[in-house]
């Protein structure tokens, strides 16, 4: 089964999320974009671990490592869990006064409200709060992938699990690099 941005509203795709707690056991594997949004939980009576293994491949800047998190735990007690994130590393500005020109720009018209907010030691004044709320977003989401696999798996290790880092095989490596 594989679940995509282009077919998650076919009459197929929503009875079987209707009813995944069923439907999944069906299939040898199920792959998912981050088109299956929240809500899904699938945890099996008795807290059983009726999934083998869940894979997670996740490329930057699609992502923050929240959501990597989430979508990973809509399967409750898996049997185990391997996960690769992109290493990759950015700079986006997180800057609240520079996001917040971003979202007043690129995405919002404005709308003005009185007021005098205050973000990470900044004062920002006339803003309405909505915009505030957005650029804080932003920022977060932004401080988030410019160094995704590192949040990742530092919030893994706050949250109390252990990480174990596979190194790079070199031989494995450049098989791959030669599809």
């Amino acid at each position: 089964m594989s679940i995509t941005s282009e077919n998650s509203r076919t009459k197929e795709i929503q009875y079987f999320i209707q009813n995944i707690k069923t439907e999944i056991l069906k299939y040898d594997v199920v792959l998912c974009s981050p088109s299956l949004g929240t809500g899904i939980d699938i945890t099996f009576d008795n807290s059983a671990q009726e999934i083998d293994c869940v894979f997670g491949l996740f490329e930057n800047r699609i992502n923050s490592h929240f959501e990597i998190d989430q979508q990973l735990a809509r399967v409750r007690h898996p049997k185990k869990v391997h996960i690769w994130v992109c290493p990759s590393r950015y700079y986006f500005e997180e800057d609240i006064g520079v996001v917040i020109s971003d979202v007043l720009h690129d995405s919002l018209s404005l709308v003005s409200e009185d007021g005098v907010y205050s973000y990470k030691n900044k004062i920002l004044q006339d803003i309405d709060p909505f915009y505030v709320m957005s650029a804080m977003i932003i920022s977060n989401q932004r401080e988030s992938k410019n160094s995704l696999k590192f949040n990742f798996i530092n919030y893994k290790k706050h949250q109390g699990w252990k990480v174990n880092i596979i190194d790079k095989d070199i031989n494995l490596f450049n098989q791959g690099s030669n599809f």
